[in-house]
């Protein structure tokens, strides 16, 4: 994303763009699904739903929530609620 903003021949620091992205995300605009320290994506994809990321390609894909039924969650700690549950597929080619 850093590379597409500075293309265009305006100077963006990377701090900037990894600021407003921390901003989206605080303010509900974007979600950030971690999936590895070193691999971070941010989803404009406000609905409920799940991830498949195919690790030879680097690409995440939505898996829409009522493809994947979840059962046997463990229990919860005392003074708490379910929130949400985010599943995400790590694939590899065969």
């Amino acid at each position: 994303m850093f590379d597409q903003v500075n293309c265009s021949g305006d100077r963006v620091s990377q701090a900037t763009v990894y600021n407003t992205l921390s901003l989206f995300v605080e303010k509900g605009l974007l979600h950030q699904i971690v999936v590895d320290p070193s691999k971070i994506f941010y989803d404009t994809n406000p609905s409920k739903h799940h991830h498949f990321y195919h690790a030879d390609a680097g690409i995440l894909e939505d898996i829409p929530a009522n493809q994947i039924e979840i059962s046997n969650l463990p229990e919860r700690p005392p003074d708490t609620l379910f929130d949400s549950v985010n599943i995400i597929i790590q694939l590899r080619k065969a």
